[in-house]
């Protein structure tokens, strides 16, 4: 663990970082999207950032079209996640979402370092941690 952080900063470094390797082993193919859709999981099998953590048994179809803000009180995230944060979780879901974060061939591009780099200091400043 890293210098005064505390065990909840650590993992949404953690679960950032996990993230970050999952989507940049296929960044072309991180995207779940149906009909122009994003989607927590399409038929495919492909899932977004939040949607790979919602087990089968508590995924439902229709979560899909809705937003992380309108399903994390429901029962579809488990707790384990949860306790990471709603702002947190959003901001995962916001990396995840936009291609100019992306680059096909390298994972994350210049930009989306930095705003990886920027969520880092947030997560150290506690901004999270509410």
């Amino acid at each position: 663990m890293e210098n005064n952080i505390s065990e909840l900063q650590q993992r949404q470094l953690d679960f950032l970082e996990d993230t970050i390797k999952y989507y940049s082993e296929d960044p072309s193919g991180r995207r779940s999207v149906e009909n122009g859709q994003c989607m927590y999981k399409s038929s495919d099998g492909r899932k977004c950032a939040v949607g790979r953590f919602i087990s089968d048994h508590l995924y439902d179809c229709i979560i899909e079209g809705k937003s992380i803000d309108d399903i994390f009180v429901e029962k579809y995230i488990p707790e384990k996640l949860k306790e990471l944060g709603f702002p947190f979780l959003r901001r995962i879901q916001t990396l995840h979402d936009f291609n100019s974060y992306w680059s096909n061939e390298e994972g994350l591009s210049v930009s989306g370092k930095l705003w990886v780099e920027r969520t880092k200091e947030l997560v150290i400043s506690g901004l999270f941690n509410d």
